[in-house]
């Protein structure tokens, strides 16, 4: 539904101040007497994106939304260690000569007012959609439609399709990569297999144990391959 944003600095400073589209957003987390927030913003209320550099560790100024998040399954307990671990692969990335090419969410604790009434700590996040990869891959967010992300195990389309993935996963099942060089060129001209390595050995090293927060997407141009998301660490 229709409401309003304004998101301050500590010092004070406005950020932001627009009509903006309001909605919640999770899963079994929506059970919970705290909630998390959608926040986008619409062409239709006057601003097109949100134009301010909400986050000190990205380079961005412009994005299209922003959650607000209590920290899902994690909300009765830390609620910083998506945060937090999210912010250990950018530890690693500034201290390694090979840094990962995974992208994962910029995070900023808040305090949070609802219409006037204090409303508690959330985390406030990038939204993990199109926008969010079309900037972290150097593209405009005019150009975030071009791309396919896909959730789980593929079957659900978060942006886009999945009948390229099925594709490939069913030519990859009925092929023998351990002894065939060209099924094994097959995966490597499809999957970037460096930065699906770096994935699983970081929810391994971070112990997730939830199958489903797994998002991944390719871009529709030549030579693209298939990516993965850091992607709800909570559990």
């Amino acid at each position: 539904q229709e409401g309003h944003i304004e998101i301050y600095e500590k010092d004070g400073t406005l950020l932001i101040s627009q009509a903006v589209d309001f909605s919640l957003q999770g899963q079994y987390s929506l059970d919970m007497p705290q909630k998390s927030f959608k926040i986008r913003a619409k062409a239709k209320y006057g601003n097109k994106y949100f134009d301010a550099a909400l986050f000190e560790d990205r380079p961005f100024t412009q994005y299209k939304s922003l959650v607000l998040r209590i920290s899902g399954n994690d909300s009765a307990w830390t609620r910083l260690i998506d945060g937090f671990q999210d912010r250990l692969i950018t530890c690693f990335n500034e201290y390694t000569d090979t840094p990962s090419t995974l992208i994962y969410q910029a995070w900023k604790p808040v305090a949070v007012y609802l219409n006037g009434t204090y409303w508690g700590h959330y985390n406030m996040r990038e939204r993990v959609d199109r926008y969010f990869v079309a900037q972290h891959e150097g593209l405009s967010l005019e150009e975030a439609d071009n791309m396919d992300i896909l959730e789980a195990s593929g079957r659900s389309v978060v942006w886009g399709s999945s009948k390229e993935y099925r594709k490939m996963i069913e030519r990859v099942e009925e092929s023998s990569p351990g002894t065939n060089e060209e099924d094994l060129q097959y995966i490597l001209d499809n999957i970037d297999i460096d930065n699906y390595f770096d994935y699983m050995a970081f929810e391994m090293f971070f112990g997730n144990s939830d199958p489903g927060n797994i998002r991944f997407y390719r871009l529709k141009e030549e030579g693209a391959k298939w990516r993965w998301i850091v992607y709800d660490l909570d559990y």
